[in-house]
């Protein structure tokens, strides 16, 4: 399977993550019991400087793991890996280095 595309906007207080949509779809074709939670959103202070890269990677693993589903012994034995992107700009935000964050 290719890349599962996480979906990530930006907003005043915080980031919005979902599986992007044709991801999700294969994502269910691929594992059917599976329950995936439709977004998840991640605040900060409003007074910190707003970007992606002030999350930590540990907030990746379980933003990519609450919306496939997995439990971590299934995130851990995946062979799928993760884009997040920007659909606004178009832009791919951060992948991790070995494919799974």
């Amino acid at each position: 399977m290719e890349n599962l595309i996480i979906d990530v906007g930006k907003q005043l207080d915080g980031f919005t993550f979902r599986l992007n949509p044709k991801s999700r779809i294969k994502l269910k074709e691929k594992f059917p019991g599976i329950r995936p939670v439709s977004s998840v959103f991640v605040s900060y202070d409003t007074y910190e400087e707003k970007h992606f890269g002030m999350l930590s990677e540990s907030v990746w693993k379980h933003v990519a793991m609450m919306l496939t589903g997995f439990s971590d012994s299934q995130f851990e034995q995946s062979e799928d890996g993760f884009v997040f992107f920007d659909p606004l700009n178009n832009e791919e935000i951060f992948k991790p280095e070995h494919g799974n964050v």
